[in-house]
């Protein structure tokens, strides 16, 4: 029989190996959610995403997402298309169960959109137009169960360099600065892509190398659902000024 000191040194083996087990449970759920993430948002944008860190409370429903480059394709020499220091979300835990996604809040801060064309007078960012395409075909590795209730988005820089009459670019840079601009409603990743392209290049004169109408199109009403809201405040603004004639 062991006695009550072999007992205890037993037990306490047992809760260190258990605290150990939750330790390492801790961070690898943020280590799992990190890859699942990452591919998610590689697969809609169809190009290579990197995820520098990511943190995430279940039971808060918020998580934290730092250093998001969205890479060009492998053939463009510029790594990064899209530089994102910082992406916070609010979330439904409740809603992952159904295998539904549902954020609350998401507020992205957008550095800068590199526009790149090559020597053969292609665009890094028609790549992106490979998810928006999928999604007007119905094709199902398209279809991701998202909503979004209120998006803030900022937008810093857009720099635009032509390789393609050979040498060193030529660089073009368009200061954007929308700070927390408000959407509503977003209802499928696709929607969220077109949104934020058609947002950062129509505020720069870029328009006539790319068809903006493809990515207006693919953010659906959502443009219309700002542009009411800002119209109506405009109008009330007004209202409120003819009171003081």
């Amino acid at each position: 029989m062991e006695n009550k000191s072999e007992k205890k040194s037993s037990l306490g083996k047992v809760m260190i190996v258990f605290g150990v087990v939750i330790v390492l449970a801790f961070f690898a759920k943020d280590m799992i959610l990190k890859a699942t993430v990452t591919s998610a948002i590689s697969q809609v944008a169809h190009v290579p995403v990197e995820i520098k860190s990511f943190k995430t409370s279940l039971l808060k429903g918020a998580a934290e997402l730092k250093g998001i480059h969205i890479q060009n394709p492998s053939s463009y020499q510029d790594r990064t298309m899209l530089d994102m220091p910082e992406l916070t979300v609010d979330f439904d835990p409740m809603a992952l169960f159904s295998g539904k996604v549902h954020f609350e809040a998401v507020r992205i801060d957008l550095k800068e959109l590199v526009v790149v064309k090559d020597k053969e007078g292609k665009l890094n960012i028609d790549a992106l137009k490979g998810g928006q395409k999928e999604a007007a075909s119905g094709k199902k590795n398209a279809e991701v169960k998202l909503r979004i209730d209120k998006l803030d988005l900022s937008i810093g820089t857009v720099v635009y360099k032509d390789y393609s009459r050979g040498g060193n670019p030529s660089i073009q840079t368009f200061p954007i600065n929308i700070r927390n601009k408000e959407y509503r409603d977003i209802t499928n990743p696709q929607a969220l892509v077109a949104l934020i392209m058609f947002e950062a290049l129509t505020h720069t004169t870029l328009s006539k190398l790319t068809d903006l109408s493809f990515f207006k199109e693919g953010a659906g009403g959502v443009l219309n659902l700002a542009g009411d809201s800002a119209n109506l405040i405009q109008g009330k603004a007004k209202d409120i000024l003819g009171l003081f004639k």
